[in-house]
Parts: C-alpha cells; sequence; structure tokens
C-alpha cells in the first residue's frame, strides 16, 4: 500500500474511533450525565419534602411543613406562600443539565458559586430534607445565566457542595431572598368576600363609603352635602380596592409591639356579613395594623364563612403587621380630600 493510502487509512482509523469514543460516552466530568434531571429522582420524591432551608452569607430561612401549612421558622412559625414553596421544590426537580462549566474553585466566584461561608460569596445555598430532615437536595445557586430573545428560558450557573464541577443549568426558580419574602403576603388571601361598605375613622372624623349590591363597581361617599363635589371617583373607589388587597411588608408579634397608639380604626363590612376591623398606627414613618374578623349573624358550625373567620381569627391574633405607607394611605385618605375644594364657592357663584 502506498504511504497516501496509509495516511488515509490512518485519519479514517482515528476519526471511527473518536465517534466509537463519543458513542459510547454519554457522560462526562467525572460520569455526571452532561443532559437530564440535575436531581434524577426528587421530582418523585418531591411529596416527601418536609424542610426547606436557604442560606448565604448573611442569612438562614427555616421554612418547615407542619400538616398542611408551610410556616417560617425565623418568623416565629408565620405562614409561608405554599406556591413559592412550591415552586421552588419543584423548580429544583425539574433543573436540567446543559453543560458542565469549570472545576476550577479561583474562577468560582465570577459565576457567584463560591461558598456561603468565604467572605463576601454571594452564592445561594438552598436544601430539601424530608420528615425524619434526611437531606434530599442541597444546590448553590449562582449567577442567572441572560438568554438574549428569549424571555421565557432561564438558565443558573449551580454547584453541589462537596462537587468542583460547576454546571449551567436551565429551568425555573424564584428569587431567594430573606424570610420575609417568603411570607404569604396577602393579608386576606383569595377568600375577602365583595366588600359593601368601608367606614374610616380617624383624627376627630369619620366618613363611609359604600355600594348598593356586589354588581356594582361605583362607591358613593356618604353624607355629601348641598354645594359639595367629589373630587375624584377613582379614590373613593379606591379605598375598596386598596383594603381588600393589603399586602403585608413584614410581621411582629403582638407581644413585642411598639407602644404607638392605634389611633386610626377602618370597618369593613362584606355582602356575606363579614365585618374587618382594622386598627392602625404609624411608627417612625411606617404604618402597622392589628386586624380581626367578626361574623355577622354567627353562622353554622359547617358554614364555609365562618370557618374563614375562624381561620384568620387563629392567625391574626398574634400578630401586628407591618404595612405598606400606599395602601394604607389609598384607604385612610382624609375626606376632605375626597371632596373638591372649591365646591361650596362655586355653588355661592
Amino acid at each position: 500500500m502506498s504511504k497516501k493510502g496509509i495516511l488515509i487509512l490512518f485519519v479514517v482509523t482515528v476519526v471511527v474511533i473518536a465517534a466509537a469514543g463519543l458513542i459510547r460516552s454519554p457522560s462526562r466530568n467525572g460520569g455526571q450525565p452532561v443532559q437530564g434531571a440535575y436531581f434524577p429522582e426528587l421530582l418523585e420524591q418531591s411529596n416527601k419534602v418536609g424542610k426547606v432551608v436557604i442560606k448565604d452569607g448573611n442569612t438562614a430561612t427555616t421554612i418547615v411543613k407542619e400538616g398542611d401549612q408551610w410556616v417560617i421558622a425565623e418568623k416565629g412559625n408565620y405562614p409561608a406562600s405554599m406556591d413559592k414553596v412550591r415552586e421552588l421544590v419543584l423548580g429544583l426537580a425539574r433543573l436540567q443539565r446543559l453543560e458542565g462549566k469549570t472545576s476550577n474553585p479561583d474562577l468560582y466566584a465570577k459565576l457567584k458559586l463560591d461558598d456561603i461561608s468565604n467572605p463576601g460569596s454571594t452564592a445561594k445555598l438552598v436544601q430539601l430534607m424530608n420528615s425524619p430532615e434526611q437531606s434530599m437536595a442541597v444546590l448553590l445557586v449562582g449567577k442567572e445565566k441572560q438568554i438574549q430573545g428569549n424571555s421565557s428560558r432561564r438558565q443558573f450557573y449551580v454547584r453541589s457542595p462537596g462537587d468542583p464541577q460547576a454546571w449551567l443549568v436551565e429551568g425555573s426558580l424564584p428569587k431567594m431572598e430573606g424570610a420575609t419574602a417568603w411570607m404569604e403576603a396577602s393579608i386576606f388571601g383569595p377568600d375577602t368576600g365583595q366588600i359593601r361598605a368601608i367606614t374610616v375613622s380617624t383624627a376627630g372624623e369619620s366618613w363611609t363609603v359604600a355600594r348598593e349590591s356586589p354588581e356594582s363597581e361605583v362607591y358613593a361617599l356618604d353624607a355629601v352635602a348641598a354645594g359639595e363635589e367629589i373630587e375624584s371617583q377613582y379614590a373613593i373607589n379606591q379605598i375598596a380596592r386598596s383594603f381588600a388587597d393589603l399586602t403585608l411588608e413584614n410581621v411582629r408579634p403582638v407581644s413585642t409591639a411598639g407602644d404607638g397608639a392605634l389611633n386610626t380604626r377602618v370597618i369593613a363590612v362584606t355582602f356575606d356579613d363579614v365585618r374587618f376591623v382594622l386598627d392602625v398606627n404609624k411608627e417612625a414613618e411606617q404604618y402597622y395594623g392589628r386586624i380581626r374578623a367578626e361574623y355577622m349573624p354567627p353562622g353554622e358550625p359547617e358554614d364555609s364563612v365562618a370557618k374563614n373567620v375562624k381561620r384568620w381569627n387563629e392567625l391574626w391574633q398574634s400578630w401586628e403587621y407591618e404595612l405598606k405607607d400606599y395602601q394604607v394611605e389609598s384607604v385612610i385618605v382624609p375626606r376632605q380630600n375626597l371632596i373638591k375644594a372649591d365646591s361650596d364657592t362655586a355653588t355661592e357663584q
């Protein structure tokens, strides 16, 4: 065989061997799959998760399942958002490996994957445990990779603690901030009911807005005198909307609450005869509120409305809520701000 033929045969042989190696080797990086689920067994085991721990260099958040409810240990066992916990657990279970990245510790910080014990680390460590507190999954989550032109896909750099190999993965994970971010933000949840009337009592005055039926979207201000003209129908309607949409910024136990006077009271009544009483005070430019619910008249023990009232009060009685200022100020707006300043003058002319 000629030298040229031998050379061609050698090249073909090398290519065939290399191709065979690729076909036979479905994994790399120490035998770990290049693609596929990062935690292959977690999806089937996800209903066994009983504890979630999220840590960074400064804080730790511990979320524990108690019966059908998730609670936040660092917030006195205040309820966590079940949707957000579910998003985290299923998000981890569905993470897909895309490709192996660096295994050089000197490059971890660039991907925000250095150990959280390192000064200045910005990595997040998340761990899932079952009820006996055995670890089911643990992961360092680092930098999110931006994908131009496709906002529906999210990619992250991750690494398992103790494993030098970093990975690029694809999936969906919630923002893993401090304990407050994991609370159920809505004061009422989806069961507030339709508000019939709201009465605000503050600074020596009291006024009410009300509507005639659940179908009506327009609230009327009570006791509008001759010559008075409403400044903004939107502002009046927004009183009820803002009350129903109240969300918390934080909570503190009533036993540790400040001494500020509860100097504003808001009473909201729904069409299904629930009466909400919200007492508001202000400390250092921050609004705080305590709330309770009453059922008028009391329902039967199996009445769904009565059950909601009982559930609300069992939660609310122990807490004072740090409220969003723009929501509170949309509810307790002074009556004079609801009336045009020149109403009387215009009438006289």
